[in-house]
């Protein structure tokens, strides 16, 4: 499975889903590739700190850019079990070219409006991705929710209204919260 994480705002969690996506897969015994395709390089930085702590289960990450990004994701794609991109926070050549090559689209969304109000472009870039790639899934996943039951589940359905208003996406069943923690194992490269 060749997972895309990615989306046109920065910020709402991608680089963080996809190295924790990456490794839950590669705890399960699954070959993973991890592909940086964001100029930033948090992923290549994440996988760096795992290989220095001598982490397992080990995850190979190649960081790679520009317009031929699907066809090296193609190239190594059958030497892996899952294929995990994690592409930058904006409209870019890394994220159309992976499109085309990923079987799923995964965009975090948190309830600000400047993350919500993107999904819209968003949904146009999927449309055009599907003219190439028809198989592309693309999924919705709710992140950083408020921990207070009330406050999350005001979010939640905020979140839910915004993607009624789109037919390309579909939402996760999963809705994450807000924790320090993510960032705090993220930092030892966990």
């Amino acid at each position: 499975m060749k997972i895309l994480f990615g989306s046109y705002k920065g910020g709402p969690g991608k680089s963080t889903l996809a190295t924790n996506f990456a490794y839950l897969l590669a705890r399960e015994g699954r070959d993973v590739l991890l592909v940086d395709g964001d100029k930033q390089g948090s992923s290549t930085l994440w996988s760096a700190i795992r290989s220095r702590g001598e982490h397992q289960p080990s995850i190979t990450c190649i960081s790679a850019h520009g317009e031929g990004i699907n066809m090296e994701i193609e190239k190594l794609a059958p030497k892996f079990d899952d294929v995990i991109i994690d592409t930058a926070g904006h409209d870019s050549v890394e994220l159309r070219s992976a499109m085309l090559a990923a079987d799923m689209l995964i965009t975090p969304v948190e309830i600000a409006l400047f993350s919500t109000a993107t999904l819209a472009d968003m949904q146009d870039l999927i449309r055009k991705g599907r003219a190439f790639n028809r198989g592309l899934k693309a999924f919705l996943v709710p992140n950083r929710l408020s921990t207070n039951k009330v406050r999350g589940a005001s979010q939640l359905a905020r979140i839910i209204e915004a993607r009624d208003q789109l037919g390309d996406y579909r939402l996760t069943k999963a809705a994450l919260k807000e924790r320090t923690a993510y960032s705090d194992v993220t930092e030892h490269g966990l």
